[in-house]
């Protein structure tokens, strides 16, 4: 070590953990916080792989803090495909598993455009044919 301070200052891990929070990337939480992305992601494998402090604390908050995001924007998804949206039904299959979902549709960067140019019937029709076929590998 070269004595310096560390840039993982409390305030610039509770600007971190508050972006992960909201949803965002590592890079835009990184570069809100005024550092690189590595920079993030060395304090995080810091903390997970030597339990050094103040990095396990913050690696521990940090990841906490991508999950409680996830898990907000699975809840909205998986609530509006139980209103009856098809569209949010089939992303969140997708998402959910992936293995099973995803081959039946273009490539991640052309799915959203596949989907958004399905009507909801289509949709629908496609995931009923999706759930007979699994119905029918599982017999």
């Amino acid at each position: 070590m070269d004595g310096r301070p560390s840039l993982l200052t409390d305030e610039r891990a509770l600007a971190l953990i508050a972006s992960a929070r909201r949803g965002l990337s590592r890079r835009a939480a990184a570069g809100l916080a005024g550092i690189g992305k590595e920079t993030l992601h060395n304090w995080l494998r810091r903390g997970f792989f030597s339990h050094e402090q103040p990095y396990w604390e913050f690696a521990k908050s940090y990841l906490r803090a991508e999950s409680e995001a996830e898990a907000a924007m699975t809840d909205v998804l998986f609530a509006d495909a139980l209103k009856g949206n098809a569209k949010s039904a089939l992303e969140w299959l997708i998402r959910r598993r992936k293995g099973v979902w995803s081959d039946k549709l273009p490539a991640p960067r052309d799915r959203d455009d596949a989907i958004a140019k399905m009507s909801d019937a289509e949709v629908k029709e496609a995931i009923r044919r999706e759930l007979e076929a699994l119905t029918r590998e599982d017999e």
